[in-house]
């Protein structure tokens, strides 16, 4: 099955918070989502689902096929 990403604004703005002291690299932004999507623990209350590890949580949504990342925490 195939899953479409979609990052809000909001999740984009975080990750630069994130990647503060490191220079934002999309390769390496996509690879830390990509593990975190692979490796995280997968939560779902309702409508919302929340992809955790021990360094980052992604609150998403499901949408057609699209999982929408609202934020990264």
């Amino acid at each position: 099955m195939l899953v479409v990403i979609v990052l809000t604004r909001h999740a984009i703005e975080r990750l630069f918070e994130r990647f503060q002291d490191k220079k934002f690299d999309v390769k390496v932004v996509i690879n830390t989502l990509e593990n975190v999507i692979k490796e995280g623990l997968i939560l779902k209350k309702g409508k919302d689902i929340w992809i955790v590890t021990a360094r980052y949580t992604l609150c998403c949504t499901m949408e057609n096929d699209r999982l929408i990342v609202k934020t990264i925490m």
